[in-house]
């Protein structure tokens, strides 16, 4: 799926991108043809360089020959389907594109080679597939957690913070053949851009906080929420996304099923499942519902 750019000389294109700026803007650049969308790049702005995201190739609304250059693409490259993710959520919690974006991209290498993804062809579909378990908090989750990882692609599993990341690490690698990632904004530089890297391989999971919504895998295949109570999911910062709503929007585009798992829902968990809802007190869950 990548391929590295070199020094040789590339084609130009206008592409637009929203610069890492207080305010948000979109302007035009000229950047080689085969950089994509969702690529991290330095561009110049006035007198400063700045960061910004790859995010459209549309025709240019200026003369190309007034436009600048990008001046280099990152090693960090968001998946084009989290560039339109961002974009929902920006729009969907009537906040910055901008501050969606910051957050997407806490865990994305600052150095090394730039590299061009290209989103594999899958076909999509707006079909919604959300089960809500209601579990005592002391009963043992792991053969519920085990039972509801995708079999092939990737699963993102969201945990409500650092310690319960920790804890389940541990199990699900020791249960499990394929890569178990940990995804921590606040760990060191080497261990994101390890994190980052392995997740855009696919066929992994990953377990995380909030931010873990973000993680760039290509084959999404499956998604949990363990505790979707907790408040940690919502961000407290502009816009305050829910990262069950956007796991929920993010699953539904491939209509690959997403679990919910607490043990005193909330509101938003039981509007998700609907009719689909298990656990010995289901039936009270309901009633809430109703």
């Amino acid at each position: 799926n990548t391929t590295h750019t070199d020094d040789a000389p590339h084609a130009q294109r206008v592409v637009q991108v929203l610069p890492d700026i207080g305010v948000s803007k979109v302007l035009d650049y000229l950047a080689p043809s085969e950089l994509e969308i969702g690529a991290i790049v330095a561009v110049p702005l006035g007198p400063r360089r700045v960061r910004g995201w790859l995010i459209g190739t549309e025709p240019p609304q200026v003369a190309t020959g007034s436009l600048k250059p990008i001046l280099r693409a990152g090693p960090g490259h968001l998946t084009p389907e989290i560039i339109e993710l961002t974009r929902w959520t920006a729009e969907h919690y009537c906040g910055s594109w901008r501050s969606v974006l910051i957050a997407a991209s806490a865990c994305a290498p600052r150095r090394g080679k730039p590299d061009i993804w290209h989103e594999a062809t899958e076909t999509r579909t707006a079909c919604s597939q959300v089960e809500l378990v209601v579990q005592a908090p002391a009963h043992p989750r792991l053969e519920l957690i085990l039972q509801r990882i995708a079999a092939r692609g990737s699963t993102i599993v969201l945990v409500p913070d650092h310690r319960d990341m920790e804890r389940l690490l541990p199990q699900l690698a020791r249960a499990q053949q394929r890569p178990v990632i940990a995804w921590d904004p606040q760990a060191g530089a080497e261990h994101r851009a390890h994190a980052w890297r392995t997740a855009r391989r696919g066929g992994v999971i990953v377990v995380g906080a909030r931010s873990a919504v973000w993680a760039p895998v290509p084959d999404l295949a499956s998604g949990l929420v363990l505790d979707e109570h907790d408040e940690s999911f919502q961000s407290e910062s502009q816009p305050t996304w829910h990262a069950r709503e956007v796991l929920a929007r993010r699953l539904a585009r491939r209509g690959r099923p997403l679990t919910l798992i607490s043990p005193t829902p909330s509101f938003g968990a039981l509007e998700l499942a609907g009719e689909h809802i298990l656990g010995e007190p289901a039936e009270e869950a309901r009633r809430e519902l109703e």
